[in-house]
């Protein structure tokens, strides 16, 4: 009879276990929501002086790197870096993944340096801007949201590098139709003027810049700590 009660137990506390299993693959078994960061290349946004001037134009790594290194610190509480960029979320919050992209590189003798001018870019950096508008060309339509920090460029699109064509993520011919946008379903542009600039791409764009231009750093480093916020709480 002992026997047959504990068996009658052992049985129980097993169906139990099965149904918090069950419970927990549930909530486990949700889709990460899959988010890219970008933050964009610090130059001055003057396409007046590149045009006239091209090797006088100021370079604000330091600004670059103060971005990525808040978002870090941020994430470094909620996520666990998987791999180089990739971070998940820790248990206790919402299912998010986190791709961080950063085209910044820092050539050979900028060290330090907060500002200066830069004319050309060294290799590293050339490669650096290539291999980030190949990623985003390739995936960027693969993410549920993209949250965005850096220059307006006129409304020509994300600063991936210096003020050229080849180094601008355009987003004017970009997600115009569902087919392009794929699994993309919004877009944070923390940047100076686009609720003007931007105005048009409504559709999938979420502006949480202002009219004016944000030269105030923090104000924009704010703004898209806000929206990575959101994803986790």
């Amino acid at each position: 009879m002992l026997k047959f009660k504990n068996l009658k137990y052992v049985m129980l506390m097993t169906a139990i276990a099965s149904v918090i299993c069950l419970k927990a693959e549930a909530t486990d078994g949700v889709a990460a929501k899959k988010v890219l960061v970008v933050v964009g290349y610090m130059d001055e946004d003057n396409f007046e002086a590149r045009l006239n001037h091209p090797s006088q134009v100021k370079y604000l790594p330091s600004i670059s790197e103060k971005v990525e290194s808040n978002i870090r610190n941020f994430l470094n509480m909620v996520t666990v870096e998987k791999s180089k960029n990739f971070f998940e979320s820790k248990k206790g919050f919402k299912n998010v993944q986190i791709t961080l992209l950063n085209p910044h590189y820092t050539c050979e003798g900028e060290n330090g340096a907060q500002s200066f001018l830069r004319g050309t870019v060294c290799f590293g950096q050339t490669e650096k801007i290539k291999n980030t508008m190949s990623y985003l060309n390739q995936n960027i339509n693969l993410f549920d949201q993209v949250i965005y920090i850096g220059h307006s460029r006129k409304g020509l699109g994300l600063a991936i590098g210096p003020f050229q064509t080849e180094s601008t993520f355009d987003l004017n011919h970009n997600f115009y139709n569902s087919v392009e946008a794929g699994q993309l379903k919004k877009i944070v542009m923390a940047s100076c003027e686009s609720n003007t600039l931007y105005r048009p791409l409504t559709r999938l764009f979420e502006l949480v810049g202002t009219n004016e231009k944000l030269y105030i750093f923090p104000d924009l480093m704010s703004l898209t700590l806000t929206e990575i916020r959101k994803l986790f709480f």
